[in-house]
């Protein structure tokens, strides 16, 4: 009465004393019994899980069915071709995109950090030129700087540090007013410096000029 699947079966008793039909002292009893799959087999969890199941053979005997194999009471995955070969190679799909993303991201950082100091280098060595001016772009800047730091935005600081270079200007002894005319070629030359250092062309004309105007006296 085993069956693939697990169940209950009934079963009558019939007890009595002599020989039929001379019957005597009969009693009847029932009995349930319970009969596991195959008697007694159990499948692995993970065999069922790929699919497999017992089934009946035509002996009425348990047989497996499915991609794990059952044998001697033993059970064996199985196998799939170079198992190992993709495992690996979905690694290193992996892999290999993650390491070129990560170089790329390296590669900007390192670039961001050298056009950064190459811009911070050729101010510096604007600054301390062989013109002697340097220190009237840094004085303005520090301005800037201090207005920033104060709270105002960085247009509005660049405003007011225009009118004080204006006014800084406008205190020149009215002796200044002979000096030479400054050579537009000179300030042509500044006008691009700080263009190329990323200031703003109104604010770059301002320091070109007055650049422009002290080579003008240096050269007297």
């Amino acid at each position: 009465m085993y069956s693939n699947k697990s169940l209950s079966q009934l079963i009558y008793v019939k007890i009595y004393e002599g020989e039929a039909p001379n019957e005597r002292f009969i009693t009847y009893e029932l009995l349930e019994i319970s009969l596991p799959a195959c008697q007694g087999l159990e499948a692995d969890l993970e065999a069922e899980a790929a699919g497999g199941e017992f089934v009946l053979d035509a002996d009425g005997n348990c047989q497996w069915s499915g991609a794990w194999t059952f044998k001697d009471g033993n059970w064996t995955a199985p196998q799939t071709e170079n198992g190992g070969d993709e495992t690996k190679g979905s690694l290193d799909g992996l892999l290999v995109p993650g390491l070129i993303g990560l170089a790329l991201v390296i590669v900007v950082i390192l670039t961001l950090v050298f056009m950064r100091s190459d811009s911070g280098d050729d101010t510096k060595d604007f600054s301390v030129g062989e013109t002697g001016f340097g220190g009237v772009v840094d004085q303005t800047e520090q301005y800037v700087q201090q207005l920033i730091a104060q709270g105002y935005p960085e247009e509005t600081a660049r405003a007011y540090a225009q009118q004080y270079a204006a006014q800084a200007a406008a205190a020149v002894p009215a002796a200044a007013a002979a000096a030479p005319v400054m050579d537009n070629a000179v300030y042509q030359q500044y006008y691009q410096q700080f263009t190329a250092q990323g200031y703003d062309p109104q604010t770059a004309a301002t320091y070109a000029q007055q650049y422009a105007l002290q080579y003008a006296q240096s050269q007297q």
